[in-house]
């Protein structure tokens, strides 16, 4: 992988911006972080994405390791609002250090900042966990969020992806996320 030299703090932000995007496109179709992203996903189960800051999407979509649960979320408008709204606050809040928010579902998700210099150019996000089993009424919670005119079989499809979601301690998880945080540092 060639050299990547940090922007100059005086460069205007939009070119700072783009210089990141350009960098996390790298990144990504590196071998090292190809060969982490598989490692990680096979030994922990969960998915892996880097995405460059700034971007508004779903950073895990079309994972082999997205929770199926989430995606089906993500076809409703207002659930979809709801998961990119707090794709955005993560990764708002993780600056400096990783962040761990709950989204209305009561599944985590983590942003771990990479960074070259001073600037964040993109974030390694993982998740899409419970720390704590499925319950009726966190189903209900979820209800609430749906469509009034739901089709009762999307609901019962819902229903079993919810059900089905992966759940992890809170100390597993949160080992996971420490080694997002050592992984980015070594590719800043």
């Amino acid at each position: 992988m060639q050299a990547i030299h940090a922007s100059p703090a005086s460069a205007p932000a939009e070119h700072v911006a783009d210089h990141g995007r350009t960098v996390v496109s790298q990144l990504q179709r590196s071998e090292v972080f190809r060969e982490y992203q598989n490692a990680f996903e096979t030994t922990t189960g969960l998915p892996l994405a880097l995405r460059a800051a700034g971007s508004f999407n779903f950073p895990l979509h079309g994972s082999k390791r997205a929770n199926p649960f989430c995606a089906l979320m993500a076809g409703t408008n207002k659930t979809c609002a709801a998961c990119l709204q707090l794709q955005q606050q993560v990764e708002d809040s993780a600056t400096t250090e990783a962040k761990t928010m709950k989204c209305f579902a009561g599944l985590n998700e983590s942003a771990v900042p990479v960074r070259v210099g001073e600037n964040v150019i993109g974030h390694l996000q993982t998740g899409q966990v419970l720390l704590q089993a499925p319950t009726e009424s966190g189903f209900k919670a979820i209800k609430r969020q749906l469509a009034a005119d739901a089709p009762a079989a999307e609901v019962q499809k819902i229903r079993a992806a919810y059900f089905g979601t992966r759940v992890v301690t809170r100390t597993q998880f949160e080992s996971v996320v420490r080694l997002l945080s050592i992984f980015a540092q070594h590719l800043a």
